[in-house]
């Protein structure tokens, strides 16, 4: 058969499996040059009494064909072949079919080579001259490639069952308490309730106490409030949100809804109710407030950009907007300055109660702007989302005693070099994600861009009033202000005088020495 032509199909050979305790017709794939080998090889597996459909191929082209084109139970290949060599066969059927065992059939193989092919994937070899261990080594391949099988059924079956009791575990994260009034005591709490409370049930039923004290302190009193009427009949049901404090400091929110049972007087004898950690819908309801507060801090800097055409007046604007509109406990924007202090404080808004002061004076002694300071040196945003153990933060006692939990310093940019910081200092930690650093960065170039504005506005009006060559004032400026006195003597009893100086032969100076 010439190389690349269809595979020859044998029928029937004798090849056994064992699948199920049955025995099936098993699909073979056969890599063989020499028709006398691969008749050979045939004989050896009728002999053996097993039951098979062999395509048998003799060059690569057919056999990478054959491979492509349908699974095969078994992968017989011979080792040297004129333009394929066993390894790159071996190779291509581990790539196509990599759980299909092969057998590497060879009339010279090398205990080396040997190694190697087993190491490359083979599941056996076989000497041709040594055919008689063919039928072992083929039910071997097959029974190992079957306990394979089913070992990888069982673990999709455990993985499946994991993914059902994964299901059930999140359909059940719910808490479910139960109270009795009378006195009160802890009569039963879930797995859900110590998650979120952070406590082992064991405490929730020595101290039942625990459950309301475990509230954050703002909450608490409205909560106990709420339950203690609900208990007594003053009230229709108990459904508040808050917030509870686990024992390592971290908050979850909790939805709870409670039901009362009631004795045959009508007096109420337990209280139950599930408790639902809604967390991440506040967080979410939180990020969404946040990124709402910062579109409405970018729409308002956005329209004093377009009011206002002075540094001072821009830069005081923004920084009440972010106090304002941003909720942002302080607002700072400082520009270079050639001083030992390396910053000038130019505008701030909010809570700064003395803290830029402090600042100022630890500058002035050589010290750092720590946040400041680096966004101007790398000219990129800088973020410190818990001032309280960012080891990077400076000047960390006077920012947390004055409520500062978290910082982010905008470089502010005319043309490639940065000429100022907007720091900005918000009340909790970890507020500024990506999101809302993305926003930031819109609002650190749009303040850039007018400052840039700004710039060439003065470079503008100076070239419209002053003598490039000079520096000073010329004819239109003279105009100007000589129109506003005018102005002014005509609603004031005032005079205005004007003195004109002449210099005889000027001309011959200038055309002498030059402008």
């Amino acid at each position: 058969m010439a190389n690349g032509v269809a595979p020859i199909r044998i029928l029937p050979l004798s090849f056994m499996a064992f699948e199920s305790g049955r025995s099936r017709l098993i699909h073979v794939l056969h890599l063989e040059d020499d028709p006398r080998d691969a008749e050979l090889v045939q004989r050896k597996l009728k002999s053996e009494g097993l039951s098979s459909n062999i395509v048998w191929v003799d060059g690569k082209n057919a056999f990478e064909a054959a491979l492509g084109r349908e699974a095969f139970d078994l992968i017989l290949c011979d080792y040297n072949l004129p333009d394929y060599d066993g390894m790159s066969a071996l190779a291509r059927a581990r790539e196509q079919q990599p759980e299909v065992p092969v057998i590497v059939i060879s009339g010279q193989l090398g205990e080396e080579e040997a190694v190697e092919c087993l190491k490359a994937g083979a599941t056996d070899y076989v000497l041709k001259h040594r055919l008689q261990r063919l039928g072992a080594a083929v039910t071997r391949a097959l029974r190992e490639a079957q306990a394979r099988q089913q070992l990888r059924q069982a673990e999709q079956a455990l993985r499946e069952s994991e993914a059902r009791f994964r299901q059930l575990a999140e359909q059940s994260s719910d808490g479910f308490w139960f109270y009795g009034v009378t006195p009160e005591r802890a009569l039963y709490v879930s797995p859900g309730v110590e998650r979120m409370w952070g406590l082992p049930a064991q405490r929730l039923y020595e101290e039942p106490a625990l459950r309301l004290a475990s509230l954050h302190p703002e909450d608490r009193r409205r909560v106990a409030a709420a339950y203690a009427a609900w208990v007594v009949g003053q009230a229709p049901g108990f459904d508040p949100e808050y917030r509870v404090v686990r024992p390592d400091g971290s908050l979850c929110w909790v939805q709870d809804t409670g039901a009362l049972m009631r004795d045959g007087a009508g007096d109420t004898v337990r209280a139950s109710g599930i408790a639902r950690d809604i967390t991440q819908r506040k967080q979410h309801e939180e990020k969404i407030a946040r990124l709402s507060r910062m579109q409405a801090v970018l729409s308002g800097i956005n329209s004093a950009i377009v009011r206002l055409h002075e540094r001072p007046a821009l830069f005081q604007e923004a920084c009440r907007i972010a106090v304002e509109h941003g909720n942002f406990r302080l607002a700072w924007i400082g520009l270079v300055a050639p001083t030992p202090a390396k910053i000038e404080f130019v505008a701030w808004a909010g809570a700064e109660g003395g803290y830029l002061d402090e600042v100022k004076r630890a500058l002035q002694s050589g010290g750092t702007l720590g946040a400041g300071e680096q966004a101007l040196r790398t000219k990129q945003i800088v973020v410190a989302n818990d001032l309280a153990t960012d080891p990077q933060v400076i000047y960390k006692e006077a920012a947390l005693a004055r409520g500062f939990r978290s910082v982010v310093a905008l470089p502010l940019l005319l043309g490639s070099k940065a000429v100022g910081v907007f720091v900005l200092f918000a009340a909790e930690p970890g507020v500024f994600d990506a999101e809302e650093l993305k926003l930031l960065e819109e609002l650190a170039g749009d303040i850039s861009f007018a400052l840039e504005y700004i710039e060439k506005a003065h470079t503008v009006n100076h070239l419209a009033y002053y003598d490039v060559l000079t520096g000073l004032p010329n004819r239109t400026l003279f105009h100007d202000r000589l129109h506003q006195a005018l102005r002014q003597t005509e609603s004031q009893p005032e005079l205005a005088g004007l003195l004109f100086i002449d210099l005889d032969r000027f001309k011959a100076v200038n055309d002498t020495l030059g402008h």
